[in-house]
């Protein structure tokens, strides 16, 4: 049986097409081996798509754990800051009130200088006064006139002493 010119130029045209010679290139026909290699590589990125995703999620997982421990790093910084900012305010108190205490020392240095002062001029202005010596012993019967004025003597002489150790204190 001989094929005629018709169904010769059927045959090829089917041919060119499953060629790709002719038509839509993307629609050739594929050979059993060109197409198990395709299936083998088309299998291969299929697992080395499912190893990529499953790297993916646990670089995911990494990456929220990391901002996580940066979201608390941060507040854990923000709470050491908070706390120097109040350590500052109180040294900043506290120079405060050492600088008032040293003034205050100062002026009680300066003070108790002049206090050692008055003590000293207190002590030689002391000194000076002199405490009679009484001049008459016990009385052993009722006194005269004399005993009197002399007794009289003596109190104002102690009178005198008292007088001159108040003014020297004073």
């Amino acid at each position: 049986m001989a094929i005629s010119d018709q169904e010769f130029r059927k045959i090829a045209e089917a041919v060119a097409v499953l060629a790709g010679w002719r038509g839509d290139s993307s629609r050739s026909a594929l050979l059993r081996g060109e197409l198990s290699v395709l299936q083998a590589y088309i299998s291969r990125l299929n697992a080395d798509a499912e190893q990529l995703d499953k790297k993916i999620g646990l670089v995911n997982t990494e990456v929220t754990d990391a901002k996580e421990e940066l979201q608390a790093l941060t507040t854990g910084l923000q709470t050491v800051q908070s706390g120097l900012t109040g350590a500052q305010g109180l040294l900043t108190n506290l120079q405060t009130q050492l600088n008032e205490a040293q003034q205050q020392i100062d002026s009680i240095a300066e003070g108790s200088s002049t206090a050692q002062q008055d003590i000293n001029q207190i002590k030689t202005q002391v000194s000076a006064v002199s405490t009679p010596t009484p001049s008459q012993a016990d009385v052993t019967a009722p006194p005269t006139a004399a005993d009197f004025n002399q007794a009289m003597t003596d109190m104002r002489a102690i009178a005198s002493a008292l007088t001159a150790l108040k003014s020297a204190i004073s």
